[in-house]
């Protein structure tokens, strides 16, 4: 898992079979200077500027469709919202 910072919300035109009624954000990863931006589900609902908790892989379809884990598109998903008071300050500078 890793920390990461919501930058916006994705509004897609139309989603593939699998991912109807997911929520999608953007997010970038804390600690990464790449400037990189990554699309993760949302099942939490968290805001632009949120601090999240991202997990990937098997942890994230478990996250999204519990049912059936195997089920997902997505590889990646927010599975807490965190307030940066309550981590190390230096994380979020």
């Amino acid at each position: 898992m890793r920390l990461a910072r919501v930058e916006g919300v994705a509004s897609p035109v139309r989603k593939i079979k699998g991912i109807e009624g997911s929520r999608i954000v953007i997010v970038s990863f804390l600690g990464d200077s790449s400037g990189a931006f990554f699309a993760v589900g949302d099942p939490l609902h968290a805001a632009v500027g949120d601090h999240v908790l991202v997990t990937e892989g098997r942890a994230a379809g478990a996250t999204l469709v519990p049912s059936n884990p195997e089920s997902s598109r997505l590889d990646a998903a927010i599975v807490a919202i965190v307030r940066p008071e309550e981590v190390n300050p230096r994380l979020f500078d």
